[in-house]
């Protein structure tokens, strides 16, 4: 049941378990790029001036007419330069998401051939648990598998949240953000304060730092990243930049819980599997008074899945708590 649920699963579009063999045919994920307005394009560039014209009289007429024409000329050609240079941007960011689209199915074919790959190996694990008359080796197969499954999970995130702390340690060695304030909710608000225009330099009397420490005396702003957990509402309009951030921080996780309870629901089917059939050997050995050598060997079976379920349930909790940590690290 437990094989058969992650076959479904990767049949809707789950994630296939990405192994160190076949890590270097899967694309990174692409930076999508910002979409095009040419009306914001244009805005952002410096306006073109209508020529001011000699006015055209009875005794300048043809020196007039002959300047007005050179002003017309330069003006209508800068007019065309501007519609080029409108048109080259567009160009290029129609270049840039066609690119972007092209890398995204690139990496969702490798990650459909990865996937197939999964679900035939699953099909045939299943196959023979079916054919298998022994119904505690069929369990304790299934629950390898799935304590492989949630390893290779595990070491995927594990991997994900070294790569985080790494890019943030590198981040902070640069020095530029001074060690007190090198923390989730500090971080956002001085970028807020620098972005809203509030403040044009870290240091100084009018500075993000100074700013930061009088809004935290009059607790006008949360700084704790604990406190800040449980007050997101509160947050909403002083730091929204850090309320937006956390935001999407809730959402990963909340997708996050949806796969760990999917795992936790295909182990406990299988300790499920494993209750019915240490239920069912007992009432054979009741029935056909198996001999002792038979009933220790299902004894045995019997202990050896059990460990294994448990073994299943402390990889649970290990990769909830990893993936918790990548997101939600200060």
């Amino acid at each position: 049941m437990a094989l058969q649920g992650r076959v479904d699963a990767l049949k809707a579009g789950a994630k296939p378990v990405i192994t160190l063999e076949h890590a270097a045919e899967v694309p990174p994920v692409p930076d999508k790029p910002e979409a095009f307005s040419m009306k914001a394009f244009a805005d952002s560039l410096p306006p073109i001036e209508q020529p001011n014209y000699f006015k055209v009289g009875f005794f300048n007429k043809k020196k007039a007419e002959q300047a007005n024409g050179i002003l017309r000329a330069k003006y209508e050609q800068e007019v065309e330069e501007r519609a080029k240079e409108i048109a080259l941007a567009k160009k290029k960011s129609e270049k840039a998401f066609d690119e972007y689209e092209r890398a995204c199915k690139l990496r969702e074919a490798a990650l459909d051939k990865l996937r197939n790959l999964e679900i035939n190996k699953l099909n045939e694990k299943i196959e023979r648990l079916i054919a298998d008359d022994n119904p505690l080796q069929r369990t304790r197969e299934e629950a390898e598998e799935l304590e492989k499954v949630y390893a290779e999970e595990e070491r995927i995130a594990r991997k994900e949240l070294e790569r985080a702390l790494q890019i943030r340690s590198d981040l902070y060695s640069c020095n530029v953000i001074f060690s007190k304030y090198r923390t989730l909710p500090a971080i956002a608000s001085i970028l807020e304060y620098l972005e809203s225009g509030r403040c044009e330099a870290l240091s100084g009397p009018d500075g993000a730092y100074n700013l930061y420490e009088s809004e935290r005396r009059a607790d006008l702003i949360i700084t704790k990243l604990d406190d800040v957990l449980g007050s997101l509402e509160k947050i909403k309009e002083g730091q929204h930049l850090l309320y937006s951030e956390l935001k999407k921080a809730n959402a990963t996780l909340e997708k996050v819980s949806e796969q760990i309870k999917l795992l936790e629901t295909n182990a406990l089917n299988a300790m499920w599997g494993i209750a019915k059939n240490t239920a069912s050997i007992a009432e054979r050995v009741e029935e056909i008074a198996i001999d002792s050598a038979a009933t220790a060997e299902a004894t045995q079976s019997t202990a050896e899945a059990s460990r294994a379920s448990v073994a299943l349930a402390a990889k649970n909790n290990e990769l909830l708590n990893s993936l918790g940590y990548l997101i939600a690290f200060s």
